[in-house]
């Protein structure tokens, strides 16, 4: 289940169905999504549920952008 709450804001529930290894297996919607647990809250467990927010950071892809090109000119000497 997703919710949009702003532009380029999206709120999405998860269940912690199962922990392999390192990584938590996370179901939403009918669909899983493997993440680290080192990404999670430490005391999570199977079962609980879990609110992501997930957005779009504009000025920090400009900026990912641009130091990018600077190495890419700096490698083709322009």
């Amino acid at each position: 289940m997703s919710k949009k709450t702003e532009k380029d804001i999206l709120t999405s529930e998860f269940i912690l169905d199962r922990i392999e290894d390192d990584n938590a297996v996370l179901i939403s919607g009918g669909n899983e999504c493997v993440m680290p647990l080192s990404f999670l809250p430490k005391a999570l467990k199977e079962g609980d549920v879990i609110q992501a927010t997930f957005s779009t950071d504009e000025a920090e892809k400009k900026k990912r952008e641009m130091k990018a090109k600077e190495i890419l000119n700096e490698i083709l000497n322009v």
